[in-house]
Formats: structure tokens, C-alpha cells, sequence
């Protein structure tokens, strides 16, 4: 089985606490608490094994101090395959705020600890050892400082060089990384289209963006709104169910990224993988573990989930 490559390189230790009434400004005591790794790419993982157990993966990232400790340990427990690039920094800590009264969620990202061209070296080596075996590879996520100009965009020439398709989860250097790479895929967020393209809607957005670059395709989500996918000729708009209560929103991006890459390895035609993809991001937003859901729920949203098609 061919292998996902995941490189996620800003994992964090994710402290998850819920209230029953957040209030900004105010003291907040918290009801319940709980902790695991997260990050885009950890998030990316731990989604794939609720939908495809059996497929093959490995997650590339950097790590440090205590933080980075328990993240690989609970990489472990979790029988998640990775090559973390130990750092002098710690992982970052981030704390997600739940409030169970409307479903609003507050995070709070501490700032990532540098890495340095040793650190990018290994894990770029790691990488490319490993792609001979891959089926598709994955950059999720921001680049910590010291690896903003070198990582992604190196990683992209090696995935090239092997043919190996390419979903492009991030913004730092994402035209140069659009460029490097003869048919990339692209997953961000309409906010993120719109800030590229310097466009202020999502539709010309996406004829700008198909008129400088070769993409497969462009898959565009913005939250409850209706999701996107074009590939130059026909747009895809699918309407999301509305959900009665949220418990935890944050890693339902990361959600859709793993079960579209799965199912687009499994050959099902991307509108259809990208519908799978986000009635499983839909179901993660009832877990309070990002990239968790169960398999019942993606089936039941993928039922209300409506497509429409036109040309662009």
C-alpha cells in the first residue's frame, strides 16, 4: 500500500477546556479539561485512522522540551509512524476555550521555538527516504521560525522529483511552492483565496488563481459556508448541514485533508472525495479530540450535503 506523507511541522501539546459560559474579560473557571498532540498535521493523522484504519501513513515534524516529550509519546500510544526532529525549543502549548452555551471557541497559540538549518536538513532527509513509498504527500500547516523560506519549498522539489501529487495545506511561500510542483492540489480557506489572489470574492479569486498556476485542483472551505472545489472549468459549490450544537470545531480542516487524500488515493473522483472529506469535518466538530469522529456520523452528513455545478 502506497503510503501519505504528512509534514506538519508546528505540532502542539493541546490542553482542551470546556465551559459552560466563556466570557471575555471575565474569570472563567473551567468544568473539564483534557490533553493531547494536535496540530495541523498530528490532526491530519489521528482523522485518517478513523476513516481508513488500514492505510499506510507517516508524519514528519520537529519537537522539543517536555511539550515535545508527551506529544511523541502520545504519537506512540496512538500507533501513529513518525520522524520527529528533536529541537532545543519546547513544542508549543495551545489551549482551546469551549463554550457549551452557543458553541463559540476560543484558541490561544503560544509562539513555535525556532528551528535551525540542521533541524530542516534531518527532517527534509527523513522525507525524502521515505518517498519512494508514498502515494501522495501533504504540508500541513505554518513553518516555525528558521524554516519558512527552505522547508516546504525544498520538500516540493523532492516530491516533484518523484511524482508523488502534492496537497498544499499552508500559506507561507505558497507561490513559489504552486510553481515548483506540475499539478499541486490545494486545500485552504476563503479568507486565505482571497488574501493570495488579491480578490475581494471567492469566485473570481478562483479565476485568478487557475489562470497563473497548473492545479488539479483547489478545494476552498469557510466554516458553515459553502465549501468549493474548481479545477479551471466546473465549480462545485456544496452546502453543509447546519449542526443543532458544536463541541469542539478546531481540526475539522485537518479532518477533510485526511479523508480527501485518502480517498483520492482509493481513486474516487475528487468531487465526490471532497464531499466525503467534509462530512467528516462536519462529524469532528462533535468530538472534543481534533481529528476525531465516528465513521456513523460522516455517513449520516454526507446524505445532507448538497452539490451544484456550473462552469467558472
Amino acid at each position: 500500500m502506497k503510503k501519505i506523507l504528512v509534514i506538519g511541522p508546528n505540532p502542539a501539546w493541546q490542553k482542551v477546556l470546556s465551559f459552560e459560559n466563556f466570557r471575555l474579560g471575565k474569570i472563567n473557571r473551567a468544568k473539564a479539561r483534557i490533553c493531547f498532540a494536535s496540530g495541523k498535521a498530528i490532526n491530519f493523522c489521528r482523522a485518517l485512522r478513523c476513516h481508513q484504519p488500514e492505510q499506510a501513513t507517516h508524519l514528519f515534524q520537529f519537537a522539543g522540551g517536555e511539550p515535545g516529550e508527551k506529544v511523541t509519546a502520545e504519537l506512540d500510544r496512538e500507533n501513529i509512524p513518525h520522524t520527529t526532529v528533536r529541537i532545543a525549543g519546547p513544542t508549543r502549548i495551545c489551549t482551546t476555550c469551549c463554550c457549551e452555551r452557543n458553541g463559540a471557541i476560543t484558541e490561544l497559540i503560544e509562539p513555535a521555538a525556532a528551528v535551525d538549518a540542521g533541524n530542516v536538513a534531518e527532517l527534509l532527509a527523513g522525507f525524502a527516504r521515505h518517498l519512494p513509498e508514498a502515494g501522495l504527500a501533504a504540508f500541513c500547516g505554518t513553518l516555525p521560525p528558521g524554516a519558512e523560506k527552505f522547508l516546504y519549498v525544498e520538500a516540493a522539489r523532492l516530491a516533484a522529483d518523484y511524482q508523488v501529487p502534492l496537497l498544499i495545506d499552508a500559506y507561507m511561500e505558497l507561490e513559489t511552492l504552486l510553481a515548483l510542483h506540475p499539478a499541486p492540489m490545494l486545500k485552504i480557506n476563503a479568507d486565505e483565496l482571497r488574501l493570495f489572489t488579491a480578490e475581494n470574492e471567492t469566485v473570481p479569486a478562483l479565476r485568478k488563481l487557475f489562470a497563473r498556476f497548473p492545479l488539479r485542483f483547489a478545494a476552498i472551505t469557510d466554516g458553515a459556508g459553502d465549501a468549493l472545489l474548481c479545477d479551471g472549468r466546473e465549480l462545485h459549490r456544496y452546502r453543509l448541514p447546519r449542526l443543532e450544537r458544536i463541541v469542539n470545531s478546531i481540526g475539522c480542516g485537518d479532518t477533510a485533508n485526511a479523508v480527501l487524500s485518502a480517498e483520492l488515493l482509493a481513486g474516487t473522483a475528487p468531487v465526490e472525495a471532497f464531499a466525503e472529506a467534509l462530512a467528516a469535518a462536519t462529524a469532528n466538530c462533535l468530538s472534543v479530540r481534533c481529528g476525531e469522529f465516528e465513521p456513523a456520523d460522516r455517513v449520516g452528513f454526507r446524505r445532507l450535503i448538497q452539490i451544484e455545478t456550473q462552469i467558472l
